[in-house]
């Protein structure tokens, strides 16, 4: 009988605000043999994955780290790619692997390419809103608002013998958007004259720059869709992993202080243009609190607790060095990415962490006066007067990190995971106690 059809994509979704400690999952997980390849689906170079790798901590931002097993790395459709960034991860994965990346990196044409105006329009914007956003100004949401206007340049435009002449024509274009920018006075831009010297080093570099980008790049460029749809085709398995977490959506997330791409299990279908009737697996990841990088809603944030928490969990972002926002974990809005995302189980991550608190609080739902909320509110105003109920289970005051079997944790840690599974009735299968891929317990 034909073994057509038969692979599958298996997905790994964080369920959060990001930060999940995904990527020490992705990497754990790739190095099993049913992989075939690892790819990313969404999200550019504003999101970092911290591993370790070999006793060696290693962050990467868009190259899956399964490249270090041997697997190929695949860059789909959905992620937007500042060549510079790419172009200095491949130095670094290479200098790890000793070996080509060739034959193992494949980046899809369709991927939009981040220019130098981009990131520089995205300050520029940040600059103008009364109400930040806190962005990463890696050009992300202003690349992304060209794809959507259908004016973007596509990497694989980089194949094209006229790109040397897409490119200029593009720069002039843009760069006169901005100017008009900077010198209209209705425009409110802190920083003119250094946005003006930014921009005239753009102008200056930005061609010669990216003629040399494409051809370092050309050789890794193809049709990604194709190759995954083959590979699956053959009953290959793929490992899909996608960036930031689902209250990060930039549709069912905390709207407006969300991510500029969609973070959810949908988009593994449109970021990597392969049909649903694929997908295998889903692994949803949430640490065992939450934590928060830059503005927005966070109706679980603590004070001293969250210090400790920060401190503990190291919890500084892999991208930008800021540092995070902690708290309890929020029960419905871990239902809220549970019920977007159909996880088949959830991995509970970073449980070491908490191993020095007396108690643990729990937010199991919101209560607005004396009106109970289960849901996770739709609209920013529908957070105004909702605050968190916060139940209380007795803390294991002792270190997990030694732990690697489900019988040698403290019955305390038992009951908190048990706890969390009864709230959000989805089964716990993996449990992290520390950053190294071997403090992880399999159930």
């Amino acid at each position: 009988m034909s073994k057509l059809g038969l692979g599958k994509i298996n997905g790994i979704i964080g369920l959060q605000w990001g930060d999940e400690a995904k990527g020490k999952l992705v990497h754990k997980l790739s190095n099993n043999s049913i992989y075939k390849a690892v790819a990313r689906f969404a999200g550019g170079n504003n999101a970092g994955h911290t591993i370790v790798h070999e006793g060696k901590t290693i962050v990467t931002h868009l190259i899956s780290s399964g490249i270090l097993w041997g697997k190929k790395a695949i860059l789909g459709s959905g992620v937007v790619i500042d060549p510079k960034s790419l172009i200095d991860e491949m130095g670094v994965i290479q200098s790890l692997t000793k070996e080509s990346l060739r034959t193992k990196l494949l980046i899809d044409s369709r991927c939009q390419i981040i220019f130098p105006w981009h990131i520089l329009l995205d300050q520029i914007l940040e600059d103008m809103r009364s109400s930040k956003i806190d962005t990463t100004k890696r050009g992300i949401g202003p690349a992304l608002t060209e794809k959507v206007s259908r004016d973007g340049i596509l990497i694989g435009d980089m194949l094209n013998p006229s790109f040397e002449q897409i490119l200029a024509e593009k720069k002039e274009e843009r760069i006169c958007y901005i100017n008009h920018l900077l010198n209209n006075n209705y425009v409110p831009v802190v920083n003119k004259d250094s946005y003006r010297k930014k921009l005239l080093e753009i102008d200056k570099s930005v061609v010669e720059d990216y003629l040399r980008y494409a051809e370092i790049l050309k050789p890794y460029i193809t049709d990604t869709s194709s190759w995954i749809y083959e590979a699956l085709r053959d009953g290959k398995t793929i490992l899909a992993e996608g960036a930031q977490g689902a209250l990060l959506d930039n549709t069912f997330g905390t709207y407006p202080d969300v991510t500029s791409s969609s973070t959810i299990v949908g988009s593994i279908f449109t970021g990597l243009g392969i049909s649903p009737k694929y997908l295998g697996d889903v692994l949803g990841v949430t640490k065992a609190y939450a934590t928060r990088v830059g503005n927005g809603i966070f109706l679980t944030e603590l004070g001293d607790i969250g210090e400790i928490l920060a401190k503990k969990g190291n919890e500084f972002g892999a991208t930008t060095g800021r540092k995070r926002r902690c708290g309890a974990i929020d029960i419905p809005a871990l239902r809220h990415a549970i019920r977007l995302n159909s996880p088949n189980s959830i991995a509970l991550m970073k449980l070491d962490v908490l191993d020095t608190l007396d108690q643990i609080p729990i937010c199991t739902y919101y209560v607005e006066g004396f009106k109970v909320i289960n849901n996770f509110p739709t609209l920013q105003y529908e957070w105004n007067n909702v605050e968190p109920h916060y139940e209380y289970l007795p803390g294991w005051e002792r270190s997990t990190r030694n732990c690697r079997k489900y019988s040698e944790l403290p019955r305390e840690l038992i009951r908190y995971i048990n706890y969390i599974q009864d709230l959000i009735n989805v089964e716990i299968s993996v449990l992290s106690v520390g950053p190294s891929p071997e403090e992880t317990i399999f159930l």
